[in-house]
């Protein structure tokens, strides 16, 4: 399922003709359909969530499945320091050019490696790329060993909401026209008892909460996990 996947990506633009926030939207997919969202939308989007994070202005921020960096680059005007990794090296450079001075490297989630741990390391919009819920497993527990703080792991699709979702995918189209647009392009579902046992696992506190984007049609089908490391124990 990757392998088609990364082919899409792929194919996404090679070059910026100005970096900006809507720019860096459109790069990294969130322009058509269900997946549409505006830049206010996407601003208030990264107000609430800095919220929910406790954000601090020192705090250091690592990105998997960073595409071109839509969702870091607030972050990154504010002056904290990011980083992150995409399997696409088209969107890793579109990153660098955007962020300069920053990190950033092609690699597939679970490859990532970083000597330096961030207070938080989080992923938007990209657990449902994933082959496997073993795969999914294992880029978590890496997320969990790479940050101080917390793991955020954003716009997941919610299994209890598969049916409904995938009516809104399909949208007009006949079956066989679904299926030669969609062929290979599948995506992976989430019960979010799977994720409550993980951060058990783990040792980690866990909050769940519906995804919340205005206009965003997607995020009725979709929610949020947040991860925060027990330090104490």
């Amino acid at each position: 399922m990757q392998d088609k996947w990364k082919e899409i990506w792929n194919r996404r633009p090679r070059l910026l003709e100005e970096v900006t926030l809507d720019a860096l939207i459109k790069a990294d997919g969130f322009d058509v359909g269900a997946g549409q969202v505006d830049v206010d939308n996407w601003q208030k989007y990264i107000q609430d969530i800095s919220k929910q994070i406790y954000l601090k202005d020192t705090d250091t921020i690592f990105e998997i499945g960073c595409g071109a960096g839509a969702f870091i680059y607030p972050f990154f005007l504010k002056g904290h320091k990011v980083a992150g990794t995409d399997y696409s090296k088209i969107m890793v450079n579109l990153a660098k050019k955007s962020m300069p001075g920053m990190v950033f490297e092609s690699k597939d989630a679970v490859q990532f490696e970083t000597s330096y741990k961030y207070d938080i390391v989080l992923s938007n919009s990209v657990f449902q790329y994933f082959d496997s819920f073993e795969y999914a497993k294992k880029v978590i527990l890496k997320m969990v060993s790479a940050s101080k703080r917390m793991v955020v792991i954003l716009d997941i699709n919610d299994v209890a909401r598969k049916e409904d979702a995938m009516i809104t995918r399909r949208g007009r189209l006949s079956q066989i026209e679904y299926k030669e647009k969609y062929d290979g392009l599948s995506h992976l579902f989430y019960d979010k008892e799977w994720f409550k046992a993980i951060a058990e696992e783990c040792n980690c506190n866990i909050e769940i909460h519906n995804q919340d984007i205005d206009d965003y049609l997607n995020s009725k089908f979709r929610f949020n996990v947040f991860l925060t490391k027990n330090n104490k124990s």
